[in-house]
């Protein structure tokens, strides 16, 4: 029982995860993920980081760069949040150009398999999948935080969002701690009795 079980989940997560894979390279798949991704981890890095504003937007062209579509997905513009509140027309201190291939689709993908392939009720895979995306953006979050502060001198960490970003600082830069991290947030919101039990009998 344990063999056919365990045999029965991870074909299901490894069939999810190859056709998630799979619709992720049609465009019209990929642009629904990038609003998602913009809409949520712009809203996530504004509630939680306490220096800046981001506004996070599609890859479009810009006046004296090149294009590159194939390369990015989208965009995030860098306020200072305190400049910003003094003058709502204020620049952006800088802009980064993003892909998300390097950032949010293997966590998503992965999150999203899991959460398939686990013998719970809809309502619980719904659920656990809300709650997991959320700290998948807020990891991503400090992630990026860590980056802004590398790479712009006045935007040094403060506070408790400081310090977390300097916590987790160098393994952010790792694209594998996060995948780590996705398994913790899947076993701690998807595994109870119930399921450890269809696993171990």
């Amino acid at each position: 029982m344990l063999k056919s079980n365990l045999f029965r989940f991870i074909l299901i997560f490894f069939c999810s995860y190859f056709i998630l894979l799979g619709l992720h390279e049609i465009k019209l798949v990929r642009k629904v993920h990038t609003g998602l991704f913009t809409s949520l981890e712009q809203v996530v890095f504004n509630v939680f980081h306490p220096t800046i504003k981001t506004d996070f937007e599609f890859y479009q062209k810009s006046a004296g760069l090149d294009y590159r579509p194939d390369k990015f997905d989208f965009s995030i513009k860098i306020f200072n949040r305190e400049a910003l509140s003094k003058n709502r027309r204020a620049k952006p201190m800088n802009i980064l150009n993003a892909s998300l291939d390097n950032i949010a689709i293997g966590p998503f993908i992965l999150l999203l398999s899991l959460i398939i392939a686990t013998p719970t009720h809809w309502k619980r895979k719904l659920l656990s999948f809300i709650i997991g995306l959320i700290l998948i953006y807020i990891l991503t979050a400090l992630k990026y935080s860590k980056l802004f502060a590398e790479n712009i001198e006045s935007l040094a960490p403060r506070g408790l969002w400081g310090g977390l970003t300097n916590l987790y600082g160098n393994s952010l830069k790792s694209h594998e701690f996060i995948l780590i991290n996705v398994l913790l947030f899947w076993a701690l919101l998807s595994i109870r009795k119930k399921e450890l039990n269809w696993f171990l009998n």
